[in-house]
């Protein structure tokens, strides 16, 4: 809300931004720290997966990457729970909070780069995120 309320009072741009409101009473968990500009862009990472500890040896290299969105990131938290505990998987818990804003991000990207093939290369969020992912 910060960011419309900042983006169309102080900078008079035309933009608008919407709420959702869900009939769902839960304790949302709180913000992580530095969170704010994944907020905005679309996707930021709500925790990271823990080492496997589990029996099996081969399971200590396993990572997924779970998105939720929405009532749904409650589940992909309860998920990375499980596959931690019962399987030894890590997982880290991607929060997307605008899919609509990771796609615009990613076309004006591949726009960038078809106008300007050779200078600078523009790289979307998403895959910035997927490679750091990969390398953690």
């Amino acid at each position: 809300m910060q960011d419309g309320m900042r983006r169309m009072h102080q900078e008079q741009e035309d933009v608008y931004y919407y709420l959702t409101v869900m009939n769902e009473n839960y304790a949302h968990p709180a913000m992580p720290k530095g969170a704010e500009a994944g907020i905005i862009k679309g996707m930021y990472l709500f925790s990271e997966g823990k080492a496997a500890s589990g029996k099996d040896k081969t399971a200590k290299a396993l990572k997924v990457q779970l998105l939720g969105s929405g009532t749904i990131l409650r589940e992909s938290i309860a998920a990375a729970e499980m596959l931690e505990k019962d399987f030894g998987v890590a997982a880290d818990v991607w929060s997307v909070t605008s899919f609509n804003e990771l796609r615009r991000d990613g076309l004006d990207a591949e726009r960038w780069n078809m106008l300007h093939p050779k200078p600078s290369r523009a790289s979307a969020m998403l895959k910035s995120v997927w490679a750091s992912a990969v390398a953690r």
